[in-house]
């Protein structure tokens, strides 16, 4: 999380949005210094913000998920930067990615298998969170002009165009990792987000629709996701509440198992 006191913004970084490029830009060009987790939400951010900074404007990203998860199986195939086989000893890897990486590398899954084997109930992420509370949303797809026009309401001059970094190599279109096959489950589990979000079925799509049973699902599963996020999930608290609080330590191993348990169920 990036935040400037000077231009009065905070940004949220939301996990494959162009939020490490976003960050860089942020921190070298326009006042900008890292408050928190790289990946903390602003519901993480309020509990520590001065009355001051609650006022601030917001702002984060957002992705087409069809294309969010064609990078990150390619980001686990090829063990981008050499993250994902670190394992137990990177913090920023959750027990599902860890899951993932390990079964598309040992399997040599395809995208497909990848997919229905992981992705079973309707898709969401921290987005859950505040985003539709935020001043703005910078969408990956339209990353250049949304960051200008961000700029332009902060009354900032852009420097230069964003840089492009963090790319993810070898895997070409999104669309075409999506066969026929595979569309109806796709829009199962990716529909009710895109709906939410503006994100419209890809055009070659004909015929595939959203079942209203996803719909139904997405709002019972985010309703409960969002009270797991906001009030149980036990990543919320810093590293060094976690190690150096006694009763905190305690509760975090009591904690995990429930927690897996409920990462499951919720389908996370």
């Amino acid at each position: 999380m990036i935040i400037s006191d000077e231009h009065r913004y905070v940004f949220v970084e939301q996990p494959h949005t162009a939020c490490t490029a976003i960050r860089a830009e942020l921190l070298e060009l326009y006042g900008g210094r890292p408050i928190l987790k790289k990946h903390a939400t602003y519901a993480e951010f309020l509990r520590v913000a001065t009355p001051a900074q609650k006022r601030y404007f917001v702002f984060s990203g957002i992705r087409n998920p069809l294309d969010e998860r064609v990078s990150m199986f390619f980001k686990y195939r090829t063990d981008h930067k050499r993250k994902y086989s670190k394992g137990e000893q990177s913090r920023s890897l959750s027990e599902r990615q860890r899951d993932e990486f390990a079964y598309v590398t040992a399997e040599q899954a395809d995208f497909g298998t990848y997919l229905r084997r992981f992705y079973r109930r309707p898709y969401d992420n921290d987005t859950l969170i505040y985003h539709k509370r935020m001043d703005a949303i910078i969408r990956f797809e339209n990353v250049q002009e949304d960051l200008s026009r961000v700029l332009e309401r902060l009354g900032l001059e852009q420097v230069r165009p964003l840089p492009v970094v963090n790319q993810t190599s070898e895997r070409g279109e999104y669309l075409d990792y999506y066969p026929k096959a595979i569309r109806p489950h796709a829009a199962r589990i990716f529909g009710p987000f895109m709906q939410k979000w503006g994100y419209p079925m890809p055009d070659a799509w004909i015929g595939i629709r959203v079942p209203r049973s996803a719909i139904v699902s997405f709002r019972v599963l985010g309703v409960c996701r969002y009270i797991y996020r906001r009030y149980i999930h036990l990543g919320r608290l810093d590293v060094e509440e976690r190690t150096s609080n006694p009763f905190i330590q305690a509760l975090t191993a009591i904690g995990r198992p429930i927690e897996r348990s409920l990462i499951r169920l919720l389908g996370w």
